[in-house]
C-alpha cells in the first residue's frame, strides 16, 4: 500500500460508517469469528497491517491479548488517538521484530492484496504464528471486485485480488515447509438471501484459517 495522509486514513476509516460499509463489517466479522473458533485455546494474536486498528480492536474485544503491526506511520498515529490502549508497531510485515513462535495466531485481513511480495509476508506471519493463521481478502471472483476493477477506484488501484484458488496456492507456495490444514469461508454480501452461502467461491469476502499441524 502507497503512503496516505491522514485526511486519507480517515476517510478510509468512515467508509465503515456508510450503509454498505456497516453491512460489510458486520458479514467479515461473522466469519472471522466464525473462523477464530479453529483457535479456541490460543491467547495470543498478532494483527498484521492492522491499519487503523479497526479489526485489531475487534478481535483484542474477543479476549486474545493482541498486538497491531503496520508499516504506515499515519495508519497508526490515526490507530493511537481512537485506540490508545492498544499495543501497536511500526514495522513492516516481510520483517517482522518478532521471534519463532511468539503468537499462538496471526491475523491478515484485507492486506495481501496491497504488497507487493505476499509470500514473504506469508512466511514471515507463518515463522512467528505458533497455531496457525487467519486471512481476510478481497475476492477477485466476486461481481463487487470486478465493478472495483473496472471502475478504477483510487483505493483499489494498485491492489491485486485474489480468487480463493489462487489464495490456497499462494498459501501452499509460502508455507510449504509445514504441514497445515485450510478452512474456507466467503460471503456474498449485499444480498441479504446469500449471507450464509459460505462455501461458495463468488463471494466478495474470502475468510481462511490455515491451522498448522506439527504433532498430529
Amino acid at each position: 500500500m502507497q503512503a496516505l495522509d491522514l485526511q486519507q486514513v480517515k476517510r478510509y476509516e468512515a467508509w465503515f460508517t456508510t450503509p454498505f460499509g456497516r453491512r460489510a463489517d458486520r458479514v467479515e466479522k461473522e466469519i472471522l469469528r466464525g473462523l477464530l473458533e479453529d483457535f479456541a485455546e490460543s491467547h495470543s494474536l498478532l494483527d498484521v497491517g492492522c491499519g487503523t486498528g479497526h479489526f485489531t480492536d475487534w478481535f483484542a474485544s474477543l479476549g486474545p491479548s493482541v498486538v497491531g503491526l503496520d508499516r504506515l506511520p499515519s495508519m497508526l498515529t490515526f490507530a493511537r488517538g481512537q485506540r490508545p490502549d492498544l499495543p501497536l508497531v511500526l514495522a513492516d510485515a516481510t520483517r517482522l521484530p518478532f521471534g519463532d513462535a511468539t503468537f499462538d495466531v496471526v491475523t491478515l485481513v484485507t492486506v495481501l492484496e496491497f504488497m507487493d511480495t505476499p509470500e514473504a509476508a506469508l512466511r514471515e506471519a507463518g515463522r512467528v504464528a505458533r497455531n496457525g493463521l487467519i486471512l481476510g481478502a478481497l475476492n477477485r471472483l466476486s461481481p463487487i471486485s470486478l465493478w472495483r476493477r473496472l471502475r478504477r477506484a483510487p483505493a483499489y488501484r494498485h491492489a491485486r485480488f485474489f480468487s480463493p484458488g489462487q489464495l490456497e496456492r499462494l498459501l501452499r507456495t509460502s508455507l510449504g515447509y509445514r504441514p497445515f490444514a485450510i478452512r474456507r469461508r466467503t460471503s456474498l454480501y449485499p444480498a441479504h438471501w446469500l449471507d450464509h452461502c459460505t462455501a461458495l467461491p463468488f463471494g466478495a469476502f474470502i475468510g481462511l484459517s490455515v491451522r498448522f499441524q506439527e504433532g498430529d
